[in-house]
């Protein structure tokens, strides 16, 4: 997975989240055709996002609040045993 940077006409640049064969990631498009300030800096967070969900096996399509809670208090359990 990378960031490929589109070169437009009149020196205009956008940005798209490919997979390993170079095929774009459709939901990061769609969301990224909205962004028009910092669009390569929102484009390396949705890969990390991405790469995170890869990793650990879970289907951007059943991620939910529900998700994200348990996320959120499994974060703030490592940030105390850290301390």
């Amino acid at each position: 997975m990378r960031v490929q940077d589109v070169k437009l006409e009149k020196k205009q640049r956008r940005y798209l989240l490919v997979d390993n064969t170079g095929l774009p990631i459709i939901p990061v498009a769609k969301y990224l055709k909205y962004i028009y300030n910092n669009e390569k800096t929102y484009c390396y967070f949705k890969k990390l996002y991405f790469e995170y969900l890869r990793e650990t096996g879970v289907d951007y399509k059943s991620v939910n609040i529900t998700y994200y809670l348990t996320l959120k208090d499994g974060l703030e359990t490592l940030m105390r045993v850290i301390k």
